[in-house]
């Protein structure tokens, strides 16, 4: 336990500190004397004094004073060595009260130094921004803050009444709890960021809020992300040799024990990173607070760099990716010599076949905070495409003179998922909306803390699908004070899907997309392109009979939207299946049908065990199976067999008039047609039949057009004069 010394002594220590350090009036920001949490995790000054003005001991100290605890091994400093914390204040036993030492004085064993919080008095420096230090004095909701200097008797937390005791004064940048008056602070160190206490409407409770303050640096193109056991949500990018991102800290008391992962990949797909290696199809680099690496992918063993700081909470670090020809660098940007070079592993796999061609990363990483460039260009709209119901990755909302909005696109099999959170490092409270589930309903489920049960607040059906995989489908979301609107486009007017009312509403400022353990593709602020739209039923990227046995084309997910590994991954039984080694790599992992399987087309997934299974994939039909392309129908392969007077159709080998070249039936062979309108005479009055009514040898038959309809179609029977 750590020696107290008098109350007096140490507020004006701390007071002389505060005096000294100040950077400019009001501003604390120096890291070298002030600290950016409470537990001072990250802090790597040289402050070498306890509170009382003892010096420190050496934590490695041969002749020590005092013992040193055995526990304190290097990586429980911030230093990542005690050698080199030499006498510094610091904090291995993640002391409440911050860094402390050992003493040079016999009576007194250790002390804690009493390092100040730094003061930021414009904006948070990080996440949980305990060193803020600002005005700003309402919480999300816009209910006014209460004052700190008081003990509050009855708190709505967690379902219950508490009572909260005063905080500390060292708790509050000011060191005072009358200074920090009611304006957002963050004394409890939570996570979450800023907050204060707001008054409970209609009662004589209060309940903690969160504050909406800004970072000191911010990103255009800002992305949070959460560790989860696959990689599950994927950013296309265009083909490039080239990446540059920036990474921080979210939270300072992460420092000693958290990392990053980023994916650079050719296909996006839910794996773990040694899932990636196997399949090859992408490479891993692994960032922590003093090493990095090429972890996956690499063709050597894994050799870890080490590096001064590459992760620190208070600012973005900004590092640079370039490949060629097999080879990869890893660098700070602006650095002259790379922090590691890498071979990558490219015999018998996608990674080879490709070259120098990834379309497509990922990141993950425990409250992490990353910059990507790609949305700084007003000439592409980023496809966001998510594998798995796992909540990866957060943006923040877009903000709008009445409240929030997101538009966005999506186009999915089913199981739209957005989550919508008031800051990305807390779980609750949390709203989710659910589009289009696997059993049909759309509902939205308000989660409010961490031990109760989460409640449907809306759950509906509709006459038809919100969501198709092979068609983009727009959203707006509208966030006002309490209410939450979902509206749908469609190319006619719009239709609210969603018009909720609820308290936590207006707490949201941040969401993320997921969808049910199938893939589902996302734009948000902004229209995809017409090069994301997904091939037309055309072939031959469509099936003219359901069990198609020489599909050709690039679906690469079953019938359920789970994504298809590769053929040439490892674990894949398809050797024996294909001609060559070239043949499996450029089948990459589209739906094939090498055995003429009675099903159909199949491919290879993983299952929720992450056992490697066969799966089918029912590749969608071709249009012209439901409708003409040609004016004439030629194409016509569907299973109308009705004229247009209402007449059945007579089967094509049945009849006895033989005015028609067999060869020119749309089917592969005359048996296949049937009774089915067809035009194997290219009669320029559209497809046709012979009747079975005796009085009409044959009629036309009505197949609409795939592209447009009736209504817009005008038939000119003799040329117009004027």
């Amino acid at each position: 336990m750590l020696q107290n010394f008098s109350k007096i002594v140490i507020v004006s220590l701390i007071k002389l500190i505060y005096i000294t350090c100040n950077d400019e009036l009001g501003n604390l920001t120096d890291l070298s004397r002030c600290i950016l949490s409470h537990l001072g995790l990250e802090y790597r000054g040289e402050i070498q004094k306890t509170e009382s003005g003892v010096p420190c001991q050496a934590w490695d100290s041969e002749k020590p004073v005092h013992k040193v605890n055995i526990s304190f091994i290097d990586e429980k400093f911030s230093d990542f060595s005690k050698k080199n914390a030499m006498n510094y204040c610091r904090n291995p036993s993640l002391h409440p009260d911050g860094p402390w030492c050992y003493s040079m004085e016999k009576n007194n064993i250790n002390e804690t130094c009493m390092i100040p919080l730094c003061s930021f008095s414009e904006c948070k420096a990080t996440g949980p921004g305990m060193e803020y230090s600002g005005k700003h004095k309402r919480g999300l909701s816009d209910r006014k803050c209460l004052k700190w200097n008081k003990k509050r008797k009855k708190v709505r937390h967690d379902g219950n009444i508490t009572e909260i005791e005063k905080y500390a004064a060292h708790k509050f940048p000011e060191n005072d709890l009358s200074d920090a008056s009611k304006f957002c602070r963050n004394p409890s160190g939570d996570v979450g960021g800023p907050w204060c206490f707001v008054e409970v409407e209609d009662s004589n409770e209060v309940e903690r809020e969160y504050c909406d303050v800004p970072f000191c640096e911010d990103q255009e193109c800002t992305v949070f992300t959460k560790e989860t056991p696959i990689y599950s949500h994927f950013a296309a990018f265009e083909s490039t040799q080239n990446f540059t991102f920036g990474l921080r800290l979210w939270d300072s008391d992460s420092f000693l024990n958290t990392s990053a992962k980023l994916l650079l990949s050719v296909l996006a797909l839910p794996t773990t990173g040694n899932e990636v290696k196997e399949l090859g199809f992408g490479i891993e680099i692994h960032i922590s607070t003093t090493k990095v690496a090429l972890t996956y992918g690499n063709k050597d063993d894994v050799h870890y760099e080490k590096l001064e700081n590459p992760l620190v909470s208070h600012k973005y670090q900004f590092f640079s990716l370039n490949w060629d020809k097999g080879i990869i660098t890893f660098s700070r940007e602006g650095a002259v010599v790379p922090i590691f070079m890498a071979e990558i592993q490219t015999k018998n796999n996608l990674l080879g076949y490709h070259k120098d061609a990834f379309s497509y990363y990922s990141a993950m990483g425990e409250n992490m905070l990353w910059s990507f460039p790609f949305c700084d260009d007003d000439d592409v709209c980023d496809i966001q495409t998510t594998t798995s119901e796992h909540h990866q990755q957060f943006w923040p909302l877009g903000r709008t003179d009445l409240g929030f909005d997101l538009k966005f696109y999506i186009r999915a099999f089913h199981s739209g998922y957005i989550l919508l959170v008031p800051s990305p490092a807390v779980k609750y409270p949390a709203l989710k909306i659910m589009l289009d589930k696997k059993d049909g309903f759309t509902e939205v489920v308000h989660y409010p803390r961490e031990n109760e049960p989460p409640n449907v607040l809306v759950k509906h059906t509709l006459n038809e699908f919100l969501l198709d995989y092979w068609k983009w489908a727009e959203f707006t979301l509208a966030i006002f004070a309490d209410n939450l609107q979902l509206f749908s486009t469609r190319d006619i007017g719009t239709l609210l899907i969603i018009d909720l009312r609820h308290e936590s509403i207006r707490q949201i400022r941040w969401f993320s997309p997921a969808s049910n353990d199938s893939v589902a593709h996302w734009t948000f602020s902004c229209a995809p392109l017409k090069s994301a739209n997904p091939p037309p039923a055309f072939l031959p990227e469509c099936a003219l009979e359901m069990h198609e046995n020489t599909y050709k084309g690039t679906q690469d997910l079953t019938n359920e939207g789970i994504p298809c590994l590769p053929w040439s991954g490892k674990g894949i039984p398809s050797n024996d299946f294909f001609n060559d080694k070239n043949e499996v790599l450029k089948t990459r992992n589209y739906c094939r049908n090498p055995l003429s399987d009675d099903l159909g087309s199949y491919c290879y997934t993983f299952s929720r065990t992450r056992e490697i299974v066969k799966s089918y994939c029912h590749i969608r039909p071709c249009k012209s199976q439901e409708c003409r392309l040609a004016g004439t129908g030629n194409d016509y392969v569907g299973k109308l067999n009705i004229t247009r007077s209402n007449r059945s159709c007579m089967a094509w080998t049945a009849t006895s008039f033989k005015s028609y070249n067999e060869t020119l039936f749309a089917d592969k062979k005359i048996e296949d047609a049937k009774n089915y309108c067809r035009n194997p005479t290219r009669n320029l009055a559209g497809s046709w039949c012979y009747t079975n009514d005796s009085r009409f040898r044959y009629d036309i038959c009505n197949v609409r057009d795939c592209d447009k309809p009736e209504e817009c179609i005008v038939i000119i029977r003799q040329k117009g004069t004027g």
